[in-house]
């Protein structure tokens, strides 16, 4: 098997320094079942120090006149975690991303912008982190690798929009040089649930290093729980909770590296690094202080942003009170009893809602993680027993005698009531899914072998291949198998009804759009494949289990039958990637075929012909800068449906210098392989190094014309390899007919 290029060494210094950081907190329990308050323990936990952050609410954005307009800007910053500062990838160069709340109906556009540095095309997995065997001898080449850290784009987590471009296209890719940008516009649907989503980058390859650098915000889709009577005047807290691993290194801001987040548990020898570092933060904070009246009730909007740690949060003394889970209210509120050892689990993606009410006692409490022994087996990356802290709660001030009693029968009854109504009438598809109505049943398979190697039915993830083909309105059960190791599943565009545990030990049919299968489980899911065809996927949300392989595409068929549109496919979508193979023909009618370049690296152009304007003007633009590609070792072959014929190519070629060849791809198969055949051809830049691997790739209704920013991504290539020159094409009389406008 090929192994893939390694890490440059300048990328992982080797260096003894550092030291753990003791963890902070207060603990001071006080219980609403009637425990009573005991002394802080000196040596605790959730002993704080001086210097806890006050809460911060993260930069909010919100909905005017039907609209939500946001502006995301990645790039590199600066944070502070407790005494450290931390060098990460960033939204706006904030520790997270903005709030971004918006309602049903109403349309979301986000621009997002990649400002992060230039990185080298060529790099490949860190050292010692070689790609799985692959199973599938059609597929010898994996993309299942950490790569492509500088290049991202967006995923709205939960939401039920469409999967194709510009909405919900996890697809789409946004390079910091020659596609830095680019809008998504999201219609959310008049009949969509309210409540608590959120949105990451989810760039193949690189989604965990992401999301462990804090790329990630809250999503809030307004009303539903928002306007139900009982919580008015109920305050809510927005905890987006992520972990962040990070070294520090001498006299510099502290890095966050792959190996740290791809290492399945496996760490380096502290010999040679400074002590990793992975603290859970809440909206980029490190054990923030939440200020609490006695007795007023706060809703937390609970999300697990991180990248693969369990969570199972307690409130000293105190019963938390779920009614949401995954952004859609529960029929029947789940009370997790403090005295009886209940918690709110948060596995990677899960949202939970929770009610908390403070005591009647002023004083600290500690909102903490403490991996259950009943779960100790299971949970992801957490192996530790004892409390690790959170948040302080600092009960204080005047007691708030006019909130709601949450934990009286009639508060949970007619919370039921409402919550059943609403699920009913104001979003019908999320009634429950009746065995009888079923229309087809599938069975997933995720299993891992090692600490490298993920697969779903034994095939690793390849962005060519379809893997679960789903008609338009199906209502589909499915059932899911963990062999080896726990994985949180999760499925894109459409949430799916599993049973739950309650504490009273029975089990209820819930809505969600991310379920944790524990090693050795099962899961039995229902779905409703509504509204929205097109390609999008599922996978592991332990997303170092993800950029590994653990992902399945999708694609959605509408209800006659046919596939969604080919406008929805653009470009390779996942990168690097064996170049597809052809053979066209040149202007004198002789075969070309994409072999002869081997061992070169080329620039290969798909645009629509001489005869529109733009790929005229990119054309032209390639003919001056030639020389400075040929200086690099690197070949030009440009491709379009049709040519104007012999007289007019003729006199482009002398006009223009063309030296390059001209093929034409008349039934446009070439374009549909490279992902360039929609309604109209779109225009495509590929670089393929000398492996005949595409490196980079811009495909859109516009070409690329900045020769200059051309150039510096083509020198990123493999160095060329000598062969023979290819003499210029000669001109020759080619076929004619009518040809697309740009």
């Amino acid at each position: 098997m090929k192994r893939m290029p390694s890490f440059p060494l300048s990328f992982m210094p080797r260096v003894l320094v550092g030291s753990a950081i003791a963890a902070r907190g207060l603990f001071a329990p006080a219980s609403a079942d009637g425990a009573k308050p005991t002394p802080l323990a000196v040596d605790d936990p959730c002993q704080a120090t001086a210097g806890n952050p006050e809460w911060i609410v993260p930069t909010t954005i919100h909905p005017a006149n039907g609209l939500t307009f946001v502006n995301l800007t990645v790039k590199l910053g600066v944070h502070t975690i407790g005494p450290d500062r931390v060098l990460h990838r960033s939204y706006n160069g904030e520790p997270v991303g903005p709030v971004i709340r918006t309602r049903p109906g109403d349309e979301l556009i986000v621009h997002l912008e990649n400002k992060l540095p230039i990185e080298a095309i060529d790099i490949g997995p860190p050292r010692d982190m070689t790609p799985g065997p692959q199973p599938d001898p059609l597929n010898p080449h994996s993309v299942n690798f950490p790569h492509g850290f500088n290049t991202t784009n967006l995923h709205t987590h939960g939401l039920h929009v469409s999967p194709k471009e510009p909405a919900d296209d996890v697809f789409l890719e946004f390079d910091p040089l020659l596609k830095p940008q680019g809008t998504y516009k999201f219609a959310i649907p008049p009949d969509h649930p309210s409540g608590t989503f959120w949105y990451h980058a989810h760039k193949h390859g690189s989604v965990g290093y992401q999301l462990a650098s804090g790329m990630a915000g809250a999503l809030i889709v307004e009303g539903g729980l928002d306007r139900y009577a009982g919580l008015k005047g109920v305050k809510e807290k927005i905890m987006v909770f992520q972990q962040v691993p990070y070294r520090m290194l001498p006299d510099q801001p502290g890095r966050i590296f792959p190996q740290d987040v791809y290492s399945e548990g496996k760490v380096e020898p502290e010999l040679l690094f400074p002590p990793r570092k992975i603290p859970t933060l809440i909206n980029g904070q490190s054990v923030p202080i939440i200020r609490m009246r006695p007795g007023e009730v706060q809703r937390f909007r609970m999300i697990h942003a991180g990248i693969e740690t369990s969570l199972f949060v307690h409130l000293d003394g105190h019963d938390l009170y779920e009614i949401a889970l995954d952004g859609i209210p529960l029929k029947e509120m789940r009370k997790q009893g403090f005295a009886k050892g209940g918690y709110v689990e948060l596995e990677p993606g899960y949202r939970a809602d929770v009610l908390a009410q403070a005591s009647q006692t002023p004083g600290t409490y500690c909102l903490y993680n403490e991996v259950p022994v009943s779960q100790k087996a299971y949970a992801v990356k957490e192996r530790a027993v004892s409390r690790k802290p959170l948040a302080i709660i600092i009960v204080e001030g005047d007691a708030d005698t006019n909130g709601p009693d949450i934990s009286s029968a009639k508060f949970a009854q007619d919370l039921g009531v409402w919550a059943t109504d609403y699920l009913t009438n104001t979003v019908p598809k999320l009634k429950d899914i009746d065995s009888s109505k079923i229309t087809g049943k599938r069975r997933l398979t995720f299993d891992a072998v090692g600490p490298k190697a993920f697969y779903i039915d034994d095939r690793t993830f390849d962005e060519g291949r379809t893997d679960q083909t789903i008609n338009l309105n199906a209502v589909e059960e499915w059932t899911i198998v963990a062999l080896h190791k726990s994985h949180p599943f999760h499925i894109h565009v459409n949430p799916f009804q599993v049973q739950e545990p309650y504490p009273d030990g029975s089990l209820k049919w819930v809505w969600r759009d991310t379920y944790f299968i524990r090693e050795g489980k099962t899961a039995t899911i229902r779905s409703r494949f509504l509204d929205f065809d097109g390609k999008t996927v599922l996978h592991c949300h332990n997303l170092d289990h993800e950029d590994l392989g653990m992902m399945q595409i999708i694609q959605i068929v509408n209800s006659a039958g046919g596939a969604a549109s080919p406008a929805t496919a653009r470009g390779l979508s996942m990168l690097p990637r064996p170049a597809p193979a052809w053979t066209l023909e040149d202007t004198d009618g002789r075969p070309v075929h994409s072999a002869d370049y081997k061992g070169r690296p080329l620039l290969f152009i798909l645009h629509r012909g001489l005869d529109c304007l733009h790929c005229a003007e990119q054309i032209a633009a390639l003919a001056r800068t030639e020389p400075a590609f040929r200086a690099l070792g690197v070949e030009i072959v440009a491709v379009s449906p049709l040519w104007p014929g012999r007289a007019a190519v003729r006199a482009a070629r002398e006009k223009l210098g063309i030296r390059f060849p001209l093929l034409v791809d008349p039934a446009l198969d070439v374009f549909g392989r490279y992902g360039c055949r929609g309604e109209l051809p779109l225009h495509g830049t590929f670089l393929i190094d000398a492996d005949g691997m595409v490196r980079w790739q811009s495909v859109g209704d516009r070409p690329v014309s900045d020769m200059n920013r051309l150039l510096e991504r083509a020198r990123l290539l493999t160095p060329p390899r000598v062969r023979p020159e290819r003499p210029a094409s000669t001109v020759s009389e080619g076929p004619t007919g009518p040809r697309p406008d740009c």
